[in-house]
Parts: structure tokens; C-alpha cells; sequence
């Protein structure tokens, strides 16, 4: 569409041309096309272009040379020799340039690359650079597109010294005034960085895969980091524990220049320390404190997601002296300065591009439930995506983004880091939504966790013109199951999880196609079921059998990980509990691994093959990797108990093992007992016959006026002011919920300190390594 738009464009112009030439009067629009119908024709051959090569990929997999591909880069070069001898001779001749002539100048340096001119190229970009008053970003930009055009002409990704010595370099690079850095980005494109969601279990399994991109050297190329769930918990670690590194007051190297050590130095501390804040137990903790369980009765929107957050704030996030002064951790601080950028002007999106070691954009993805779009944190502004909306299908209400400094009431001026975190991990139906109300008129946002609109993070690297994807996917993935549950509920949970496969298979087919049609550059998607077995399974009568995965024949992936280690991985609980060494240095290790197998997908991005690092969480490598290791039969052990949310230890400690199939059978022998002998005192019969005494004419009336005084109450009151009617009017239950609070939190502390206290920390003694 975009090729047919611009090639009429080019055909206007010509005509205009052609009628100015024989001294026909013009009208107002054709003079407008003398003058700027460049434009269009210069975009019509880039997509003539790029049309061309898509067909003749396609004819390229029978064999043939396409005829339509053929035609379409004959009528590329054709409008770009138009171009050329329609503005050069004006622009030879000219010896001063204005501010409006750098477009021009910079069409006819493309037309003449994509005519392989480089010489032609260089000598027009030269006069260009003559022009004043140009910014940086326009040189970035049109850098941009000029290395597009040789990338699909050349289809070539070269990169390194080889990149260097190619023509396209040549011509570009006293453009952008010998930055080679500035180009070498350029060529490479930019790098997006996806961190899924799927709990602590998620958390751990990126930590594996940030080491191998530190290993790799790729982390420091990183421009956006899109995070969801577990992956924002992990993704706001990273994140603040590099602009420490990029401090200007902490230490001496300068931001520009860091090492490969720099980025495997810092991994190694995040993964050492996200490790000991998972090992607190954060889930256990929301119930070991009361007092913060009290306040969530006086307040509408403190709740156990906002406590969870503080949490987030105290184990994974704070320094030690902010810890000791109490001090609130909030997002919109967190904005990194570098030294040569006056404060608050580094804008990452136009100045990363020159920066050897990249400043990247973190994202934290949440959900509206109010319209159930897509919610953004980052350190600059909040709110809705513009671009992910499509307003001719979705005519809900669209909640615009909104820059805390500027734009923000007062009381959202600054916004907690962990309750951002919160909100992007408060899975539905296990903490309540995070709630922000005054931020627009008359509403209330309520946000749940990113993963209910995008799982794997993916929306918000394209909406920043990421070309060049890192996914890392340690989501919660369907599996089959032989007897799917029937019934309600369960159908309703298997569908549910049904719809997410759904869409997580759609954005995975979107980025293939994107690949296809060049507007990504190359990616690589790393997930917790790579290469395991997919079966195609035969009907009770077939004779022809369906041919077997190759990938059976053997017991390990690609990627060297056994396939029964992986597959209990891939199974393992997603949840905010304490997980134990050997868990977490598995779940290190597969992600790790995976990457390794997948990083020669990023092509045209120079890696470093320097020997790898001694990262702690491979002491589990070769149990992993060989059933005849003696690691192998603990990892077995453990993992084969992982994907279960309680009573972990009491399968792995033989004692606790003991005592519980004691007390099970001593249960059901207490079952047994109360139904053989109390079978003369008809138990159910005096059950039912005391709830039908309860339940008389006069109360089930009082049940029922009552459901309509609270209806009537909240429609003409509202959702918000109807509940503090209803509660005053209904104080008896307010005092008996609020009697019920104050002795069910602290017996639950009581439970939740021994809990941490004994079975958590005998289940991490167990999984020590």
C-alpha cells in the first residue's frame, strides 16, 4: 500500500515537472510537487526495492529468478536516475546551502547508493554535511535509512572489521563524522531485550540468560529492556544495579568505555543477591508482619499487592543505608545522567545511538482492567500505549500517557518502584489489582499483571522501533493433558490458559513475519520448552504412521540440557516463594545454555568468543548435562517436587515424609471411624435440619432488602462512596470483619514465622549447593 501511495506521488511529480517544462501554467498543488516531489519518489524506489527483494526471496526457495522482482528494481533505479537529473544540476552549482536544502541533497546521496554509486554517495552526503543548523538525530535518521537501502540491496550482515571494509561503510561513515560507533549501531540495529513473565521461576531463568549476553558481550548493545511479571522483578534489579554502575560519583571508568567484565561483574552480584532476596520468601512475608495487614482494613488502596511491592523495595532493590532510613524507592528517580549530557537532557531513544555502551529503556508492562490495554512504567512517564491501540476495532477509552514531572497530579509526582514492579506482577485472583485513583476524571485505574495483555513483553520493543529481538519466554506454557478436567471451574482455568497459548503463538508467528518482510533485522526467542519433543499422535486405527520428531532419538536439546531435566524446568511452580539453590541454578543454567544455542541467530552484531566465565549456578552443569553425575540424581530429586506450591520439604526430608503419610493415614482412619460409628447420630440429618431452623421468612426477607438497599446505594452513590454507605449502615459486620482481621493476622504471622523459620529454611538447607 505504502509503494502504490508514494509511486503516485512520483508520477505527480513527473507530470508537474513535464507541464512547468513546457511553460504551462501550474497549479498551487503541482507547484508543491516541483518543489518536494522528490520525497515521495525517493520512498517509492526504497519500497520498490524492498518489494523486490521479498519476491525474489520467495522465488529464491523453488529456484527461479522472479519476473515481478525484476520489474520492480528496473523502476527503482529508473525514478532514482529522475531524481538525479532533475535536482543535481541545481545542487552542483549551488556553494551555499540553506537549512532547506539538506533533504534534497540527502535524496540525491541516496538515489545515488542505490544506484551503488558510492563515490556519487559520498560527494552528496559531503554538501549535506555543509548544511547548518542540522542536528544530530537528522544525521541518525538519515544514516538510518541509507543503511537500510544497503542492507537489502547487498542482503549482506557483515560486522566487525569486515562491516568496515565494505563500500556502504566507506560512503557513510565521514557522513556522521567519523563516528564509527554511531554507525556501527546503525548497521547492527536496534537491540530490544524481552524479559516474560512467569514468577520467580521467570526471574531466575533471565538471570541465566543476562550472564550469557554479558558473555557474549551484547548487554552493553541493549537500548530497551521490556519487562513483564517475574521479568520486571528481575528487569528493575538489573536496571538500577546498572545505573549504578553508570553513576557518574561511582567509580572511574568512564560511562562510554565499559568492559565485558564490567557487565559479567555485574550479573554475577545481581544474580548472588536476586538469589538471596528469593530465598526471604517474599509471598510468606505479606502474612509474617500484621500491622501492615491491619492497614489494609482503614485503606482502599493499600492491599497485600502494595505490601508485596515494599517488599520488592526491601530484599531486591534498596542499598543498605537506604534500607536503615526507611526511604521510599520511587521510579521517576532513577533516570540515568551521563556526565557529558546536562541533567535531565539525555533522552536514550536520540542520544543511544552513539554511545558505545548503551543506556537501554526499561519498561515495567501492566494491564488496565479498565479498558484492557496495555500500562506502561518507565522512569519518565506512565500510562497507555497510543501505538498498540487500533482505534477502528477498540473504541475504548484510551488512558493517555502522562510524564510525572510535568503532567502528573500532585500525589502521583512520584510513584513507588515496587509498587510499579507490583502492579506489572499481581496475577489475578491471587493479589488484588493496584489501585490509583484522582489520575483521570472520575475513574479509578485499576492495574493487574502484564502477562493478562502481552506475557512475553514483545508489544512494547516494537512500539520503540526495536529491529533486533532478544525474547526471553519463561512463561507458564500449556501442556497436553490426557483427561482434561471437566466440570466448571476446570474447563474455565483450561481455557483461560487455552486463550494465552493462543496469543503467545500469534506474537511468535508476528515476529517471523516481520522478519520476512525486513522489518526486523534478526531475532532470537529462548524458551523453557526448547527443544523438547512435540509428538504427533496417530488415531487407534491408523496404518500410516506420522513421522517422529528427529530430536527423539536423542535425550538431551540442542542446547545440551537432558530433556527430563528440561522438562520438569519447563514445569516448575511460577510462583513468589522461596526457591532453592539447586532450583535456581537449573533454571541459571537452561537459560544460560539456551542463549548460547540461539545468540548466532543475531546476525550482523558482534560477539566476543572469549573463554567463559566461572559463573557460580554452573555447579549444577553436569548433572544437567550426564545422568551418571552424581549431581544429576539430586537435581532429579528436587525438581521432580518443584512445580508444587506447598509442602515441598515434606517430600524431600525423609523424616517430614514419614509424619505426613502418618498423619494422612491417620486422617482418613479418623474419616472411617466418624462415619462407622457416629452412623446412628445422623450427623448430616442434624446438620441440614439446624441450617433450615436458621433459615427463616423473616431473615431470608432482611437478605434480600438488604441486597437491594446496597444496590440502589451504589448506583446513585457510585462503586466508591456506595461502599462507605453500606458500611456504615451494615457496622455489625465492618466490627465482626474487623474482630476477624485482628485475630486471624497475627495467628497467620504465627504460622508464616514458623513456616520461614523451620520448613523454609530446612527446604533451602536441602537445596544448598
Amino acid at each position: 500500500m505504502s509503494a502504490n501511495y508514494y509511486r503516485a506521488g512520483y508520477v505527480a511529480w513527473q507530470a508537474a515537472l513535464k507541464k512547468e517544462k513546457s511553460g504551462d501554467e501550474l497549479t498551487e498543488d503541482e507547484a508543491e510537487s516541483v518543489n518536494n516531489g522528490y520525497y515521495p519518489a525517493i520512498n517509492a524506489a526504497f519500497a520498490l526495492e524492498l518489494l523486490a527483494t521479498l519476491e525474489q526471496e520467495q522465488a529464491n526457495e523453488i529456484g527461479i529468478t522472479s519476473p515481478i522482482a525484476t520489474v520492480n528494481r528496473e523502476l527503482a533505479d529508473k525514478i532514482r536516475h529522475d531524481i538525479i537529473d532533475a535536482l543535481s544540476a541545481e545542487f552542483k552549482t549551488k556553494e551555499r546551502f540553506g537549512k532547506y536544502d539538506y533533504w534534497p541533497l540527502v535524496t540525491l546521496a541516496e538515489a545515488s547508493l542505490g544506484l551503488e554509486g558510492y563515490t556519487e554517495t559520498k560527494y552528496w552526503l559531503a554538501k549535506a554535511r555543509t548544511v547548518p543548523e542540522i542536528s544530530e538525530w537528522e544525521y541518525f535518521t538519515t544514516a538510518k535509512q541509507l543503511v537500510h537501502l544497503v542492507q537489502i540491496k547487498t542482503g549482506a550482515t557483515p560486522h566487525g572489521p569486515e562491516l568496515e571494509r565494505t563500500d556502504g561503510w566507506k560512503a557513510l561513515i565521514d557522513f556522521l563524522g567519523n563516528n564509527a560507533t554511531g554507525l556501527r549501531s546503525i548497521f547492527q540495529g536496534k537491540i530490544g531485550l524481552a524479559l516474560s513473565g512467569g514468577g520467580f521461576r521467570a526471574s531466575l531463568y533471565h538471570i541465566g540468560v543476562l550472564a550469557k549476553l554479558a558473555e557474549l558481550d551484547l548487554l552493553r548493545h541493549v537500548e530497551v529492556i521490556s519487562c513483564v511479571s517475574g521479568g520486571s522483578i528481575i528487569g528493575a534489579h538489573y536496571y538500577l544495579e546498572l545505573r549504578r554502575l553508570f553513576d557518574r560519583n561511582e567509580g572511574n571508568t568512564p560511562h562510554d568505555r565499559l568492559s565485558r567484565d564490567d557487565y559479567i561483574i555485574l550479573v554475577k552480584k545481581i544474580a548472588a543477591d536476586f538469589l538471596a532476596g528469593v530465598q526471604k520468601n517474599p509471598r510468606i512475608r505479606i502474612l509474617a508482619n500484621p500491622f501492615p495487614n491491619f492497614k489494609m482494613i482503614w485503606s482502599p488502596t493499600y492491599s497485600r499487592t502494595t505490601r508485596l511491592g515494599e517488599l520488592y523495595e526491601k530484599y531486591f532493590y534498596a542499598k543498605e543505608e537506604e534500607i536503615e532510613e526507611n526511604r521510599d524507592l520511587h521510579i521517576n528517580d532513577y533516570r540515568v545522567d551521563p556526565p557529558e549530557n546536562s541533567p535531565g537532557t539525555f533522552v536514550p531513544k536520540k542520544h543511544n545511538w552513539m554511545r558505545e555502551s548503551k543506556i537501554p529503556e526499561l519498561i515495567l508492562n501492566a494491564t488496565t482492567l479498565n479498558s484492557g490495554h496495555n500500562w506502561q512504567f518507565t522512569v519518565t512517564w506512565m500510562g497507555e500505549s497510543p501505538v498498540q491501540v487500533s482505534q477502528e476495532v477498540d473504541k475504548n477509552t484510551r488512558y493517555r500517557r502522562l510524564h510525572y514531572s510535568s503532567d502528573a497530579p500532585p500525589k502521583y509526582r512520584q510513584v513507588r518502584l515496587g509498587e510499579a514492579v507490583g502492579a506489572s506482577s499481581c496475577v489475578p485472583g491471587l493479589f488484588e489489582p493496584i489501585t490509583m485513583d484522582g489520575l483521570y476524571p472520575d475513574t479509578v485505574i485499576r492495574l493487574v499483571d502484564g502477562g493478562v495483555y502481552d506475557n512475553q513483553g514483545i508489544a512494547g520493543l516494537l512500539e520503540q522501533d526495536c529491529n533486533v529481538l532478544i525474547v526471553s519466554d519463561a512463561s507458564g506454557q500449556l501442556n497436553t493433558e490426557d483427561d482434561p478436567s471437566g466440570g466448571i471451574l476446570g474447563p474455565l482455568l483450561r481455557t483461560n490458559s487455552t486463550l494465552m497459548h493462543r496469543v503467545r503463538n500469534a506474537q511468535y508467528d508476528d515476529i517471523k513475519a516481520r522478519k520476512r518482510a525486513s522489518l526486523l533485522r534478526s531475532f532470537a526467542y529462548i524458551h523453557l520448552k526448547q527443544g523438547l519433543d512435540g509428538v504427533n499422535m496417530d488415531w487407534e486405527t491408523c496404518e500410516k504412521l506420522a513421522d517422529k520428531p528427529l530430536q527423539r532419538e536423542t535425550p538431551v536439546t540442542e542446547h545440551g540440557i537432558r530433556k527430563d531435566i528440561q522438562n520438569l524446568l519447563a514445569g516448575m511452580r511460577t510462583d513468589l516463594d522461596s526457591f532453592s539453590d539447586i532450583e535456581a541454578y537449573a533454571l541459571m543454567t537452561s537459560g544460560y545454555r539456551a542463549m548460547g544455542h540461539e545468540a548466532h541467530c543475531l546476525t550482523g552484531i558482534s560477539q566476543d568468543n572469549s573463554p567463559p566465565s566461572d559463573w557460580d549456578f554452573l555447579k549444577v552443569e553436569q548433572g544437567m548435562i550426564q545422568n551418571k553425575h552424581p549431581m544429576y540424581e539430586k537435581l532429579m530429586k528436587h525438581l521432580s517436587v518443584s512445580s508444587k506450591l506447598f509442602l515441598k520439604v515434606w517430600q524431600l526430608h525423609p523424616v517430614l515424609n514419614v509424619i505426613s503419610w502418618v498423619a494422612i493415614i491417620g486422617f482418613v482412619l479418623s474419616v472411617l471411624y466418624w462415619l462407622l460409628v457416629c452412623l446412628e447420630c445422623k450427623p448430616l440429618e442434624s446438620l441440614f435440619g439446624s441450617v433450615s431452623e436458621s433459615l427463616t421468612r423473616s431473615k431470608i426477607l432482611m437478605l434480600v432488602g438488604g441486597m437491594v438497599v446496597a444496590y440502589l446505594t451504589t448506583a446513585l452513590l457510585g462503586a466508591r462512596k456506595g461502599k462507605r454507605v453500606i458500611a456504615l449502615f451494615n457496622y455489625k459486620d465492618t466490627l465482626r470483619r474487623l474482630g476477624i482481621t485482628l485475630i486471624a493476622s497475627p495467628i497467620l504471622a504465627i504460622f508464616a514465622l514458623i513456616h520461614l523459620h523451620i520448613f523454609d529454611r530446612m527446604f533451602l538447607k536441602l537445596g544448598k549447593i
